[in-house]
């Protein structure tokens, strides 16, 4: 959306099947008995609307059961969902420590409100560990010989960074010179002092983590939301 006439390459890598673990949270319904009139529950998970209709006579255990179903039937959602009574737990589609920076919430916009007589209870996502690794995918193999200006990963794995921080200073050498610049995931760092010690950490002049504190877009989506903007300027001589 931020760059409709740059070339983009994407190159998909595996989960860790050894020590991968999906982020997941949950989301509880209560009614008092069963709901009087129809409404509607404004949820958002990852900065996406999830609309999902209460009708009157429901029980806890039946809004439930229309989230999970409102969740699985939208297939752009980074989640996944499962039910139990009146309790959806929420599963990372993907392994990870960026599944633990979905944000699950309700009533973000004015004026939605939650339908008479039900109460929704939220637990974040969480323990969502073990980064795909770049190293193994074989990234400086398929990137050699290729000048791309700009890169983004969804990981902020320090391992990860490193490795690829070694491949940017080998482009930026007097004999490669195929300079290009990283932004990296902030996840699930909602704070400015949280994104400036991981940005410091770093020590890269060629590595940028934009971030938006307490949005509830998931940060593999800030970072490459700031690559579409920032690419093409970059290719423009200084």
């Amino acid at each position: 959306k931020n760059s409709k006439n740059s070339d983009l390459w994407a190159l998909a890598v595996a989960d860790d099947q050894t020590n991968g673990a999906k982020a997941s949270g949950t989301i509880t319904a209560s009614v008092t008995d069963v709901l009087e009139s129809t409404g509607t529950l404004y949820l958002m998970i990852g900065g996406q609307a999830v609309n999902v209709t209460c009708r009157a006579g429901n029980t806890a255990a039946n809004v439930a059961s229309a989230i999970a179903a409102r969740i699985n039937a939208l297939g752009n959602l980074p989640v996944v969902a499962t039910v139990a009574d009146a309790v959806v737990t929420v599963t990372a589609k993907n392994a990870g420590a960026f599944g633990n920076g979905i944000d699950i919430r309700y009533n973000h916009n004015q004026g939605e409100e939650l339908p008479e007589g039900l109460t929704v209870t939220i637990s974040a996502m969480a323990n969502g560990a073990g980064d795909a690794s770049y190293e193994d995918a074989g990234l400086a193999e398929i990137l050699a010989g290729t000048w791309y200006n700009s890169f983004v990963i969804g990981s902020s794995d320090s391992t990860n960074i490193a490795y690829f921080k070694d491949i940017l200073d080998e482009r930026w050498t007097a004999t490669v010179q195929q300079t290009a610049a990283l932004f990296v995931s902030q996840n699930a760092l909602t704070t400015k002092s949280g994104l400036q010690t991981f940005g410091n950490a770093q020590n890269a002049q060629v590595i940028f983590t934009p971030g938006i504190p307490k949005t509830p877009t998931p940060g593999f989506e800030v970072a490459s939301a700031a690559l579409g903007v920032i690419a093409p300027l970059s290719l423009e001589d200084p």
